[in-house]
């Protein structure tokens, strides 16, 4: 069916894809279970299985022109779903353990597939302030999926950590969506490519900048999905399922702010991005230091508005700032950083706390904290600068 790229299922179907970008981690809550389940794997090994999507995920990015090449762009996002519904619902059928980080490997692989065209096509489609209002919905998606397969996660993971697996199946819905009410014009597409061929494809300093900047971000957001399930039970804070409970809360805060993204920015403008990375600090520092859940929920609530305000803001920025020739290539860099920024986050952590000789969770926080503090401080003296100098041009 074509639909006019103003028609709410059309919007509604190319935004779905977002609900799975980070679907990866939500078994976090399973992790306590499988330690007592697979008592020959050490427990960095089984860590492994949230962060080893990552790599399928930055495989597949970098194959990812090549498939839309002989695939079109289309079925190259469809290909990806099918992958990561197989590979993402394997393990609550099996119980060998390298077989499951195989599937796991490959659900990344799936993901990776589509992960830049789901920020690409919305670049594609749209502009202006209407790029970012799309960018805020993007979020809102990402946020919505999170929370709502981490809620049903809470309930899953007190029949076993298999069936936790079984969440997946919300790919199906998205398949159905996105292959019957997504048309994109790929000859059109094919046409402009090849008009653009001659032109050298380059990256622009700003996008290097941002590229590390979300490597940090997520470096040390992933904290509150590596250790909040140890701080939690190790704490005597709460169960497996207030793991799930607690991390859909901090997606699910982030809707409004996805929904609102649009207007947030247009009245904070630049503020924006450091008062996010404050909050994130802020919300880290509190749950450091939380010892009943209500006062942790508060932390995590903190973390997802900060998170839920930054991430959208730099990958409009980045819309902004990149070639024109070179945008997709540009947000599969950020996409890269974030997935090796994900990847490094336990090996980050772990090194600062043999560093200082304190390995805890808690600790582990206090560490996300202060990372969240410098990136504010950064990105808040980079735009005091920006200005200072804006107004020594005016004048």
């Amino acid at each position: 069916m074509k639909l006019q790229k103003q028609h709410w299922l059309f919007k509604l179907s190319l935004l779905s894809v977002s609900v799975l970008l980070m679907s990866a981690p939500i078994i976090s809550a399973a992790l306590p279970l499988m330690f007592t389940d697979f008592p020959d794997q050490s427990k960095s090994a089984i860590e492994t299985l949230l962060t080893v999507p990552n790599f399928g995920i930055i495989l597949a990015l970098l194959i990812s022109p090549l498939c839309i090449r002989f695939f079109w762009k289309k079925n190259t996002v469809i290909l990806g779903l099918c992958i990561a519904l197989v590979s993402g619902i394997l393990p609550a059928i099996i119980n060998n353990y390298s077989m499951i980080l195989a599937s796991r490997f490959m659900f990344g692989a799936g993901i990776g597939l589509f992960n830049s065209l789901a920020v690409s096509l919305l670049a594609e489609f749209y502009q202006g302030d209407e790029l970012s209002t799309m960018m805020g919905y993007q979020s809102v998606a990402g946020s919505l999926g999170s929370a709502a397969l981490s809620f049903l996660i809470s309930y899953l993971v007190t029949l076993g950590w298999h069936q936790t697996f079984w969440a997946y199946l919300i790919i199906i819905p998205v398949l159905l969506l996105f292959s019957f009410f997504v048309t994109i014009d790929e000859k059109k597409a094919a046409t402009t490519s090849k008009a653009a061929a001659p032109e050298k494809i380059t990256f622009n300093l700003a996008v290097i900048g941002l590229s590390v900047l979300i490597f940090f971000l997520f470096a040390f957001f992933m904290t509150s999905v590596v250790k909040l399930p140890e701080f939690i039970v190790s704490s005597g804070i709460g169960s497996t399922s207030s793991v799930s409970i607690s991390a859909g809360l901090s997606t699910l805060v982030g809707i409004p702010i996805g929904l609102f993204y649009g207007k947030i920015h247009k009245l904070l403008k630049q503020t924006l991005l450091p008062l996010g990375l404050l909050l994130a600090a802020i919300g880290f520092f509190i749950i450091s230091k939380s010892s009943n859940l209500p006062i942790l929920i508060i932390g995590v609530l903190l973390i997802g508005i900060g998170f839920g305000a930054s991430v959208p803001f730099i990958y409009t920025w980045t819309a902004k700032v990149a070639p024109k020739n070179a945008i997709n290539i540009s947000y599969t860099c950020l996409i890269i950083a974030t997935n090796i920024g994900v990847f490094f986050s336990p090996i980050l952590l772990n090194t600062l706390g043999n560093l200082f000789g304190n390995s805890s969770p808690a600790f582990s926080m206090l560490v996300a904290s202060g990372g969240f503090l410098a990136l504010a401080v950064v990105m808040g003296t980079s735009l005091l600068i920006k200005e200072k100098n804006r107004s020594l041009l005016k004048n």
